[in-house]
């Protein structure tokens, strides 16, 4: 028996295979932010505007590589900080299976990232009342997402793996998405 989450995803599903890349107005007009993945113990980042600008930072507390023992008591909390330091938002897991993320701000919880594939390609996020379901197929550098209310996303990866170029449709809040894009690439990038 299919429940509403799983007609949702299914749903998504069909849009998603027919993402279309970026109209010219978008591309134009739309947000685009770039996430990088530095060189640290705890592969540590950074969130750019088109400018190359540092939007915002990511690292993870406390500390540590991804591939510590201790991760599997408790797994260090993903966190987006201003270039002053101050905190933007929190992802930290809820539940180990099916992985479940959730997104905190100083306003409370926001949204949730749950993988939905052994393969580590396919995440649905939910950010308030929007859910949306973005998918990385394998062996392509070109991927993206789409919401239940029609929102679209584009990542390009590239020039290596530890940069993902994002580009959010015009009516896309981008920055609850952009927190759910950098944890996707971590992620991915750590455990893939």
């Amino acid at each position: 028996m299919l429940d509403s989450s799983s007609m949702e995803v299914t749903s998504l599903r069909h849009s998603l295979a027919s993402l279309a890349g970026p109209s010219d107005e978008i591309i134009e007009k739309g947000g685009m932010l770039t996430s990088r993945i530095h060189e640290t113990v705890d592969y540590a980042g950074s969130i750019l505007d088109e400018s190359g600008d540092v939007v915002w930072r990511s690292e993870t507390r406390p500390t540590r590589s991804p591939y510590s023992p201790a991760n599997l008591l408790k797994k260090p909390a993903f966190v987006i900080v201003e270039p002053d330091g101050s905190e933007i938002a929190q992802v930290s897991r809820c539940r180990r299976l099916p992985p479940t993320f959730s997104i905190r701000n100083a306003n409370g919880c926001v949204g949730t990232i749950r993988l939905r594939s052994v393969l580590r390609n396919l995440y649905s996020v939910s950010l308030g009342s929007e859910n949306w379901l973005f998918r990385m197929p394998l062996f392509h550098v070109d991927f993206g997402g789409v919401s239940d209310l029609g929102g679209r996303v584009w990542v390009r990866m590239g020039p290596s793996k530890k940069q993902w170029n994002i580009l959010f449709d015009l009516a896309v809040k981008h920055r609850e998405m952009a927190v759910a894009i950098a944890f996707i690439h971590r992620e991915w990038w750590c455990y893939s």
